[in-house]
């Protein structure tokens, strides 16, 4: 988008892929409705949206491209679908604010790209972001150790031997 961007985007439902650098450096922008039947969110589509507060990404996403959502320091929650398979070089990254939480619906994506979540590396220290997922799948999110990263389950309780210091 050239120009100033409005406050609010409807994706047109006939759109597949949110191109790279679509809505950077937006800072205007506060809410956006991805259609159904996009399948990824290229590159830095919206890096740098630090109005952005507001996103719902449908099922038919695969893919949350590198720097993705990087630098969107308003963005307190998302829920990334089960159908996530690929998240990016920081995908979620940078300036997210104090206590931010992702929620993941399936099972961990098969390729999680280096400070997909937080300032570093995801062996590293990555800021105090609250990870909920499918207690389902705890065994999974387990091996990725996200330490010292707050991971949750659904209910808010800790999932066991996660969380800072652990």
């Amino acid at each position: 988008i050239k120009g100033v961007c409005p406050e609010t985007v409807d994706i047109p439902d006939d759109v597949r892929l949110i191109a790279g650098g679509c809505f950077y450096n937006q800072a205007a922008l506060k809410a956006v409705t991805i259609p159904e039947g996009v399948t990824s969110i290229g590159d830095s589509a919206f890096n740098g949206c630090s109005g952005l507060t507001s996103v719902m990404i449908p099922a038919s996403v695969t893919n949350i491209d590198d720097n993705a959502f990087y630098n969107c320091n308003r963005l307190m929650s998302l829920t990334i679908p089960a159908s996530v398979t690929t998240l990016g070089i920081g995908s979620f990254g940078s300036n997210f604010p104090p206590r931010h939480t992702l929620v993941f619906e399936g099972r961990p994506p098969s390729v999680i790209g280096p400070s997909a979540v937080g300032l570093y590396s995801m062996s590293q220290a990555v800021g105090d972001a609250i990870i909920r997922y499918d207690p389902a799948y705890a065994e999974e999110w387990r091996a990725i150790a996200f330490t010292p990263m707050q991971i949750v389950l659904p209910s808010g309780e800790p999932l066991p031997d996660s969380g800072p210091g652990q």
